[in-house]
């Protein structure tokens, strides 16, 4: 899958794929592999498969809680800071060389 930023609602993966959430393709397959997303193909979604989706959800609310619990372990709540840090010392470098 190719990665494709977007907003919250945004096809990801080249318009292959559906999530909600921020980021590209890779973002989403690492949350359904941890069992934290349930990514769509767009081919697949229509307005039945949606609302047999939040049927779902909503007969089993659990589901979602061990969802955010998963998609939780694999959290970089720092992903920020440590790229700030790393593209300082990656400039850093780039000024000590003659």
């Amino acid at each position: 899958m190719e990665e494709v930023d977007g907003d919250v609602f945004e096809c990801v993966g080249g318009g292959d794929d559906v999530g909600v959430g921020w980021g590209g393709a890779f973002f989403f397959e690492s949350l359904e592999k941890v069992g934290g997303a349930w990514p769509i193909r767009q081919a697949d979604l229509h307005p039945e498969r949606l609302a047999k989706e939040i049927e779902r959800f909503m007969a089993a609310p659990e589901m979602l809680t061990e969802a955010a619990r998963n998609a939780k372990s694999v959290a970089k709540p720092d992903a920020v800071k440590r790229l700030a840090d790393l593209v300082e010392e990656i400039a850093q470098n780039q000024g000590e060389r003659p």
